[in-house]
């Protein structure tokens, strides 16, 4: 895993004010993700994908965004992700903010947090450091190749249905996905019984 730091502040500029406060107020959470991608790389940010630690703690973070003018739009019935929007029209999301908090399961550190994400194009993570006062970004070589060649890789399939849904987002964006489809329903046969489409949802996308 690549380790960014020191990273000048421009790079973070397109991050929304009230999500950036988050990760500096609140311990265990994380942006990962998109967000982080494109934060990165200078293109546009659609929504904010934040994971928790078992630090975190999940009221005082959905509190805090609401305090900040954010409506809560969706809740997972099972608890597992809660979405929330800031704007004038929700009708019209681009000119709002979204922020999903993701919290399926909790993560033991960051690496395990981006180990579990399906596509590399996706390896991107983003905390605060306390000790060194600093944001630090979390990536791979790998990664970086992808995006910067618009390219997907599969590496984890743990919600195919999901997996599939954000395959046809990255296809509209212009990425290739070649033969990721194929590679897909190969791997879903390979499960066998251990494929529960049960635990499958599209929650998350």
């Amino acid at each position: 895993m690549l380790k960014l730091t020191n990273l000048k502040d421009s790079r973070f500029s397109a991050i929304d004010s009230d999500v950036e406060d988050a990760l500096l107020s609140f311990d265990g959470l994380i942006l990962a993700g998109g967000a982080v991608r494109d934060s990165l790389f200078g293109n546009d940010i659609s929504d904010y994908d934040m994971f928790l630690t078992h630090d975190a703690d999940l009221e005082a973070i959905k509190s805090y965004f609401e305090s900040q003018g954010f409506s809560m739009v969706f809740a997972c019935p099972l608890g597992h992700l809660f979405t929330y929007m800031k704007g004038e029209d929700f009708k019209k999301p681009e000119e709002c903010v979204k922020v999903q908090i993701i919290c399926k399961r909790r993560y033991s550190d960051v690496a395990d947090l981006i180990n579990s994400f399906d596509f590399s194009a996706t390896y991107f993570a983003m905390l605060w450091n306390d000790d060194e006062t600093q944001f630090e970004v979390y990536t791979d070589h790998r990664a970086i190749k992808d995006v910067r060649k618009k390219q997907l890789s599969l590496v984890n399939l743990e919600y195919p249905s999901s997996t599939l849904n954000r395959l046809y987002k990255y296809r509209n964006k212009g990425y290739y996905t070649g033969h990721v489809i194929k590679e897909i329903v190969a791997r879903i046969a390979q499960m066998g019984g251990s494929y529960d489409p049960e635990n499958d949802t599209l929650y998350v996308d």
